[in-house]
């Protein structure tokens, strides 16, 4: 893999980068992505190359109201296809950069069925369970449900393209920019997350940061009468949740009281990725949201390798 050429004069910043990190530094000038082969810790490579350029300086792209799709599905759901067919299109088709899907395996329909020739793959994950149990059963206990920002909710996806307008259309209150630095060799990675404020008063917010993992290949049930079998051996599934960088809540991002406008906070995260995982196909999901109500004020996606 090629190696991005290393800025020595960056590295002998770094002891100082460490001990500012060490202090509980907030805001940090960054913005995007590298390969890291060297033995330099890979969040102490991310800070360095963080600091290269402000991620909303002049020349950035205008921060835009993002959408968080969390699509609840399942492999062994027949009626899931075409809800995950309606959440892909919006993310890549509809609105490019605009929303972000996460998909939940999860409830009684994702549960493997280790042996098996089919469904074997467990999909599940405990931050995925706690999901369920706490946000879609209060509504539905069942998939496919889609959850829009955790604000809007619908049961089948007949009206996911129009509750995904409603909230893009809304005006942004926090942007988010994200770096991501991964280590090859020890397929660990580090990112750097800094977020942008753009209204005041806002308290008691979080972030959560998820690894998700797309196109993978495997068995999914569809109950479209045109298919010769219900049971497809050669499904694409994409936006798989495969893990949260910091607990299926996350943290708490901002100071205790109100923000002020254009107040800024800067937060890094480490992770490794699992042998079986396709780096390739890995991004990092990281939201901003009310604590209090868990509606999602922000969201952002980042390849792990671009």
């Amino acid at each position: 893999m090629k190696m991005k050429p290393f800025n020595f004069f960056r590295f002998f910043l770094l002891a100082g980068l460490i001990a500012a990190v060490g202090a509980g530094c907030d805001i940090i000038d960054a913005p995007y992505v590298v390969v890291n082969t060297n033995n330099i810790p890979a969040d102490s490579l991310c800070l360095i190359e963080a600091q290269a350029n402000d991620p909303f300086g002049a020349g950035t792209p205008a921060i835009e109201k993002k959408v968080l799709l969390e699509e609840y599905t399942g492999h062994k759901c027949g009626n899931c296809p075409p809800a995950s067919a309606v959440a892909h299109r919006l993310k890549t088709v509809d609105y490019p950069d605009r929303v972000i899907v996460v998909s939940v395996h999860s409830g009684p329909l994702a549960q493997p069925a280790p042996g098996a020739s089919k469904f074997a793959t467990n999909f599940t994950t405990q931050e995925g369970n706690t999901l369920y149990e706490e946000i879609n059963k209060a509504y539905y206990d069942a998939v496919p449900a889609g959850f829009f920002d955790r604000k809007l909710r619908s049961l089948g996806s007949g009206t996911w393209p129009t509750k995904v307008a409603e909230q893009l259309a809304l005006a942004p209150e926090v942007g988010i920019r994200m770096y991501a630095c991964f280590n090859a060799d020890a397929r660990t990675f580090s990112v750097v997350m800094d977020a942008k404020y753009l209204v005041a008063g806002k308290d008691n917010d979080y972030f959560s940061v998820y690894l998700v993992e797309d196109s993978i290949v495997d068995w999914q049930k569809d109950y479209n009468p045109s298919l010769p079998s219900e049971d497809i051996q050669n499904y694409t599934h994409h936006d798989v949740l495969r893990k949260s960088l910091n607990g299926v809540w996350g943290e708490k991002l901002t100071v205790d009281g109100p923000t002020a406008i254009n107040s800024r906070f800067t937060r890094i995260l480490t992770g490794s990725i699992p042998a079986n995982y396709n780096e390739k196909k890995c991004s990092l999901v990281a939201f901003i949201y009310d604590q209090a109500t868990r509606q999602v004020r922000q969201v952002e996606e980042i390849l792990l390798i671009p």
